[in-house]
């Protein structure tokens, strides 16, 4: 169970669910920060993340280098990738526990900084160093030049991404269980850059023509120096998000949580 340290009530929700995982005989850990415990054998381990899209995405990278799926339980204001709610936290475990749900595989991206390597289930930026000046990015598709894109910086990221950062920088929406690669520029200085999709199935290569800041998930990453370059492909890992078979669909969500404005769909004139 992941619960975000930083929110009094999710520290208080968590020794609640606690508390009821005893009852029904459940095993319960509440994982280091950078460690997930291994699974005792015989067991189907379930992460749990209680919190906004920041603790899921937090409990996501951990969990996706052991294979264990997570369940999201929003408690903050936005919650898209943790439909359930407080309210609604015990019937949806009820439902796991009576397996009515789906696991949904969600592609990651992946990249090595200074011999490190970081995987992300949203994006990663590439941010100008200061607010008083821009960097310039140059993308490859292998030995393809795509584009420069001077100004604020780059985002690439997943089609879950795609509601995210991307989004508030006029990305377009990506249904998640599309594998591809959104680029979206951030302020360039050139009207004719638009975002792209493309095959993530083809690695990219990001070099940097200014100082600027590497960011994953809302993380600084690193820091780097005008010259440096660092690719950006598909990770082997992916984040397995449980789907409860009772929650809205996707385009729903979309509505319910980002003004979506879905039509209703026409009722017949006969009636």
């Amino acid at each position: 169970m992941f619960a975000n340290p930083k929110k009094s009530a999710a520290q208080a929700f968590a020794r609640k669910l606690e508390a009821w995982s005893q009852k029904q005989g459940l095993g319960f850990v509440m994982p280091q920060e950078t460690l997930v415990p291994d699974c005792l054998p015989g067991k189907r381990p379930l992460g749990l993340s209680l919190g906004g899209d920041g603790t899921l995405l937090h409990a996501a990278q951990l969990l996706s280098r052991v294979d264990i799926p997570v369940l999201g339980i929003n408690l903050g204001s936005l919650g898209f990738l943790s439909p359930s709610t407080a309210d609604q936290a015990l019937h949806a475990l009820a439902q796991v526990q009576a397996k009515r749900f789906t696991i949904e595989r969600r592609m990651r991206l992946e990249t090595t900084l200074s011999k490190t390597t970081h995987t992300v289930l949203n994006e990663f930026s590439v941010l100008h160093a200061s607010t008083d000046s821009f960097t310039e990015v140059e993308l490859y598709r292998g030995s393809e030049f795509i584009a420069s894109y001077p100004g604020d910086g780059l985002i690439l990221s997943t089609a879950t991404g795609s509601t995210a950062y991307s989004l508030a920088a006029g990305g377009p929406v990506l249904t998640p269980e599309l594998n591809v690669i959104l680029v979206t520029p951030l302020n360039p200085h050139k009207l004719g850059l638009r975002p792209l999709v493309l095959d993530a199935d083809r690695c990219l290569t990001v070099k940097v023509n200014g100082p600027a800041s590497v960011v994953g998930d809302g993380h600084v990453l690193e820091a780097v120096k005008a010259g440096t370059r660092f690719e950006v492909r598909r990770s082997t890992l992916v984040t397995k998000l449980i789907r409860l078979d009772d929650v809205p669909d996707w385009f729903t969500l979309l509505e319910e949580k980002l003004h979506w404005q879905r039509r209703s769909p026409k009722k017949d004139l006969g009636t």
